[in-house]
């Protein structure tokens, strides 16, 4: 594995931080402490960068892991800083126009309608079902990294990576903050729950703060492409996957995190980047994958 050049990973990221970087600078004036955010990319560029050519030049395996899995940081780190970019790239507000949607489909808003259903069983199973999100993508990667299929890895966290930076290029062309905000003024009730809910919601409060991160629901792509992914490691993984994923793409809404918009948006960005990824990934392999080369 640590005979590549680079993976085609490693260029979707090189892409989509430098165009973050364009952004920046393009943006300047507008961008308090816009030079901090310049000097994170740089310094995720020369990450990058290393990890590639370490893992080039010494095959061994803490090399090999800090190439495949870096993504994670990446994405978290890239993910934290469009909350300081998104408002003075682009301030507009497009939560008005997503709760008009939501109720000329429904009629209502989601999020009262479900007030209906509340119950503290099922907001704390979507609670938890909700952070299956930070744990399931990284965990199918694991597998197919103790498996050593390469080939599914690689392309796994190809198309993985590029739905995070698509989902990302949603929220800077369409910035909104979600119900969770906007609607909190007509909630009745409470979501109160059993034992962790709470401290998941307060934990997610913290971490994640005021993003412009509801359009497309990044969660339900993400998710989903875990999903499908999952099916190519066995049916076991699949059926262990289903159950979290569709209880997160509720939660979504019943959490008051997204709009049903959101997710219907989430859905078809999915079913974009599982038909899209694979192809990326054959155009992007380095010269010594495709000629064959032992990797």
């Amino acid at each position: 594995m640590g005979s590549r050049i680079y993976r085609p990973v490693d260029l979707i990221t090189l892409f989509f931080i430098l165009f973050l970087l364009y952004l920046t600078l393009l943006f300047h004036l507008q961008i308090p402490g816009w030079t901090s955010l310049v000097r994170e990319y740089l310094l995720l560029l020369s990450i990058l960068c290393l990890a590639v050519f370490a893992a080039f030049r010494y095959p061994r395996n803490f090399f090999n892991i800090l190439h495949s899995f870096y993504p994670v940081i990446f994405i978290a780190f890239i993910f934290n800083s469009l909350s300081r970019l998104i408002p003075y790239v682009n301030p507009h507000d497009l939560d008005p126009v997503l709760i008009k949607i939501d109720y000329l489909i429904l009629g209502n808003h989601p999020t009262l309608l479900l007030e209906k259903i509340a119950s503290p069983f099922l907001t704390e199973f979507s609670y938890c079902a909700y952070t299956s999100y930070y744990f399931l993508p990284t965990l199918l990667a694991v597998l197919f990294y103790q498996k050593k299929d390469w080939e599914k890895f690689d392309l796994y966290v190809t198309t993985i990576c590029f739905t995070y930076y698509l989902s990302y290029v949603g929220y800077i062309l369409f910035p909104a903050v979600g119900p969770r905000f906007t609607l909190a003024h007509v909630q009745t009730i409470e979501l109160r729950g059993l034992f962790f809910s709470k401290g998941i919601r307060d934990t997610l409060n913290l971490l994640e703060e005021l993003k412009y991160d509801a359009f497309p629901s990044g969660h339900t792509a993400v998710i989903l492409v875990t999903l499908f992914f999952s099916l190519k490691q066995n049916k076991k993984i699949f059926f262990f996957f289903l159950l979290p994923t569709l209880g997160l793409i509720f939660s979504t809404v019943y959490c008051r995190y997204h709009y049903v918009i959101d997710v219907l948006a989430g859905i078809a960005l999915a079913g974009f980047c599982f038909y899209l990824g694979p192809k990326i990934h054959c155009a992007l392999k380095s010269p010594s994958h495709k000629s064959g080369i032992a990797w």
